[in-house]
């Protein structure tokens, strides 16, 4: 799931991802680098471009973008939804 790469972006820093599961919707141009699964060369330069233009990373951009999607009260929602579908798919049964 990545819960890791929720975290950083969370504290507002930029990640390096591999192009699995949902880390394509976090990882774009402004909040860090995605890699090809198993690709080290690709990996390492991914590190090196990160390092090497760590400055050009907006910190509060990037915490800002990750509130929208798991801000207390948009998981609070979510689950209430989940909840909601639950109740009126069994009241239905």
């Amino acid at each position: 799931f990545g819960l890791s790469v929720i975290e950083a972006l969370s504290a507002g820093l930029p990640c390096i991802a591999t192009r699995t599961g949902i880390f394509d919707q976090w990882i774009k141009k402004h909040t860090g680098i995605l890699v090809e699964s198993g690709n080290i060369p690709e990996l390492v330069d991914a590190m090196i471009t990160l390092m090497d233009n760590y400055e050009s990373f907006d910190l509060t951009t990037i915490r800002s973008q990750m509130k929208i999607y798991y801000a207390a009260d948009r998981v609070g929602e979510k689950i209430v939804a989940l909840y909601d579908e639950f109740i009126i798919n069994n009241e239905e049964s």
